[in-house]
């Protein structure tokens, strides 16, 4: 019989450790002095990045917790804030988002209240229910959202009103699953006008959600690039994927290493994906010990063997998901893809030059040929399903730009079943 222990890898839930947490040092000062002066950010990427992951983090520093500062050699000179998250859902209308941020405040404020120790004019927790009671009023009426607009921003004034150096920030996760008819990049433009014309600047937005979403918001509301900084997450870099690996290890209830072949191709094979890397070292994890019937007293040690055993677990785990990301592009894209994924390299992650790629085009004329390759290329690098890695890549011609996977295990997968092959061998 073998031992359980519990995984230190999370692959099932955002990652809540600021000491485990994978760094975009960059990202995390400029999002900070943005919010820091109420200014708001948009966070967008693929599935498994870590945008929720950087809105918790971005929120914790505002909530007082200094480990992610100290962490990028910041000094905390922030102020209080009360914070606020909302996940959305498809059900979701802009009224029920609106309506239950209100309603998170008002539990907030007695919280913040108590916290800090405030004193002053105590805050009317009933103006929260009659403007709740207005808006209802207005449901079937043509200028419901010219109330939930007033409404908001007039919690917002008596809340400055009511406390010293106000701050108020506000993530919405999930903001793609919003559609599209409920037009929330004008609401917030509406609101932050509204509140900048009456001299306030307490209140700042996170926005998160998939790639898609800026340029939705942008058709929703042109301005919208105006009101919010936009980050657009790419994959940690080779230094803060190997520190979370490290961390997570630490953080066993039993000293627990990686041998050097494992660590290597799992770090690869993850490709800087905080959920793959997590995912691959829970299924690494869980494989090990299954050869243990106790706990050797020198710890345990993941190998080269555990790690290929938890790649096909892995596999086996993200087949929905793989299966839906190819049946959601073209045939053409399909077909490049199917073409790039078949081949069996020990280099990982595979690096393809544009002139490799448009070998396998079958079409004769070799203009034309360029020119399909450059627009499915970048309609694949759009999507995140590939990534340039050229060096000075926007200076670079065509003919010298290199591109690899997003995710080098759904390149993984792909060649699974092209080949109808158990694993590719590394050994």
């Amino acid at each position: 019989m073998s031992i359980m222990l519990k995984s230190p890898f999370h692959s099932n839930s955002m990652e809540t450790d600021p000491m485990v947490y994978g760094l975009r040092p960059i990202i995390i000062k400029i999002a900070l002095t943005e919010l820091f002066n109420d200014k708001s950010i948009l966070i967008t990427g693929a599935r498994g990045i870590g945008k929720s992951s950087l809105s918790y983090q971005l929120q914790r520093i505002l909530n007082g917790n200094e480990v992610i500062l100290t962490r990028c050699g910041l000094d905390n000179n922030l102020s209080n804030y009360i914070i606020i998250d909302y996940v959305c859902n498809p059900d979701d209308t802009l009224e029920s988002v609106v309506l239950s941020i209100i309603d998170k405040i008002s539990v907030k404020l007695d919280e913040f209240q108590s916290k800090y120790k405030i004193t002053g004019i105590k805050f009317d927790i009933s103006l929260f229910g009659m403007i709740t009671a207005g808006i209802n009023v207005e449901n079937k009426c043509n200028n419901k959202f010219k109330t939930l607009t007033e409404s908001f921003v007039y919690i917002i004034k008596k809340f400055c009103e009511t406390y010293v150096e106000p701050h108020i920030n506000i993530v919405i996760d999930e903001l793609d699953q919003l559609r599209p008819e409920y037009n929330i990049a004008h609401f917030t433009k509406v609101i932050l006008e509204k509140l900048d014309r009456e001299g306030i600047s307490a209140l700042s937005f996170i926005f998160v959600g998939q790639n898609i979403l800026f340029k939705r918001l942008l058709d929703q509301q042109p301005a919208f690039h105006r009101l919010v900084k936009h980050f657009a997450l790419k994959p940690l870099d080779s230094e803060n994927a190997e520190y979370v690996l490290d961390a997570c290890l630490r953080r066993a209830s039993v000293s627990t290493y990686i041998e050097g072949e494992a660590k290597e191709f799992l770090l690869k094979m993850s490709s800087g994906y905080p959920y793959s890397l997590q995912l691959l070292g829970h299924e690494s994890f869980c494989y090990m010990l299954e050869r243990f019937t106790k706990i050797p007293d020198k710890g345990l040690t993941i190998t080269h063997k555990d790690f290929m055993n938890g790649l096909r677990n892995a596999l086996v785990s993200e087949d929905e998901r793989f299966k839906n990301k190819f049946t959601s592009l073209s045939d053409t894209e399909q077909q490049y893809i199917m073409t790039m994924a078949n081949e069996n390299s020990r280099t990982i992650p595979i690096v393809y030059k544009f002139n490799n790629i448009i070998e396998g085009i079958a079409i004769r004329d070799i203009e034309e040929r360029k020119k399909q390759a450059v627009e499915v290329i970048t309609s694949l690098c759009e999507k995140q399903i590939l990534i340039e890695i050229s060096k000075h890549a926007m200076f670079t011609n065509w003919e010298e730009k290199e591109f690899s996977f997003n995710e080098e295990i759904f390149r993984v997968y792909m060649f699974y079943k092209i080949n109808n092959v158990d694993e590719i061998d590394y050994d």
